[in-house]
Formats: C-alpha cells, structure tokens, sequence
C-alpha cells in the first residue's frame, strides 16, 4: 500500500498524474502517491532509473522527469512517448495526454492491492487498446466478463484513469452484469450487492456477493436485494 501523503495535491492533479505515468511503459516502482521510477524509453533501462515525480511549482503542478542513471535528455525522454513540455503541466482540465492505462495505476488509483486484482478471482490483465481519437493503441486494462458458467464472453478496456472517456468494450462484446460467476455464490447467500461499476465491484472482497452492472447513468444501490431464480 503506498503512503497516504499527498503533499497538499488535489484528487485531479493525482489522477492527472496517474495518466501520466501511465505512458510509460514497462516496470513502475511506486515510491508514493507523487514518486515513482520507471524504465528509461531512451536508453536500454532494465532497472526503473527514470524519476517522473510530481511537484508544485509557482505555477502550479507538474511532473519532473530525472534519468539518475545515463542522463538522457529531456526533449528525447518527451518525445519517447509522444508529449511535450506542456503536457507536463496540469492546466486542471482533462486531456488526451491521460489516456493510457496500466494495472499498477489502476491498482494505485483505486487503492487496491495488485495482487488481488491479478487474482483469479478479479483476473485483471495490461494489454492495450486503439483509441480512434490518437490513432494508436494505448496501456489498457483488460476487464474480462464472465457468465454464470464461468466462462469469458465480453472484454471491457480501462483506458485511463481518470476523465470522462474511461473505457472502451471489445469488438463484439456485448454489455452484461458483471460477477455473473459468483451467481452460485449469491443463491446460497440470498442476497447481492448492485453497483456501477467494476471497480466497486472489486470492493466485494470484503465479504460479501458482488455483482455490478455498468449502467449508462450514475445510478446507485447499497441496499441488498435478494435475486430472483
């Protein structure tokens, strides 16, 4: 678990931050919530040397970047992964720079361990997704489906951590509850928790049924229902 300080940054500038690191690919080392090592895009980096570290200027917040090992060049770091100095700038607003997501950004974002998440009970996986918008594949998380059998049938992509276009479905998925394995687990039970989203979902690993359902509007429940069938 990373430590909770946050040196005074919002919950945006964190999330911004979030899809940031996310560019890089390769190994992170979360040092906290506004450290971390990664690989070097720019020299042959198998050990994480390159700081992208989030920090407050008089301006306001901004990701430093620091190879401590060769020393490469900021402008080749930036155009490494495709941004500019001032992506490197939060303005406060959503942008492209946020797409891209990795399970360990997700895990961090959401403070979950990645260890559960990779778990065959949750089964997250990194992969990558196209997004039309930059004409490229991204980092994304591949969010399986199952049935009540057990088997994957839809593949649900988190492309960024944070913003309002969050999520891609694979082609020829089609939208179903989510959990629908546990459904054995919730006739015995009696009961299941609804929510939105996968990510609250997860959460159900504190004890009881879970199953969510990505509804289209921001519908909530936490009262217990108890399944027909």
């Amino acid at each position: 678990m990373l430590p909770e300080t946050t040196n005074g940054f919002t919950p945006q500038a964190l999330d911004w931050y979030q899809g940031i690191l996310s560019r890089f690919p390769g190994e992170h080392r979360r040092k906290s919530k506004t450290d971390a090592d990664v690989i070097c895009p720019v020299h042959d980096d198998h050990n994480p040397s390159l700081g992208v570290d989030l920090r407050q200027n008089e301006v306001g917040p901004k990701v430093v970047l620091n190879c401590r090992s060769q020393g490469c060049e900021y402008a080749a770091i930036l155009g490494a992964i495709g941004l500019t100095d001032a992506d490197l700038k939060f303005n406060g607003e959503v942008s492209v720079t946020s797409y891209g997501c990795t399970l360990e950004a997700y895990a961090a974002s959401k403070n979950l361990p990645l260890e559960f998440l990779t778990g065959d009970d949750v089964a997250l996986e990194d992969g990558t997704c196209y997004v039309k918008a930059l004409g490229r594949k991204v980092p994304a998380v591949e969010i399986p489906y199952a049935d009540q059998n057990g088997e994957q049938v839809a593949t649900r992509y988190r492309i960024s951590p944070s913003g309002d276009d969050k999520f891609r479905w694979e082609k020829g998925s089609k939208t179903i509850l989510y959990g629908l394995h546990k459904l054995e687990e919730v006739h015995d039970t009696g009961y299941v928790l609804l929510v939105e989203g996968e990510s609250e979902s997860t959460n159900g690993r504190l004890g009881v049924p879970w199953g969510g359902v990505v509804w289209s509007l921001p519908i909530r429940t936490t009262s217990p229902s108890t399944p027909s069938g």
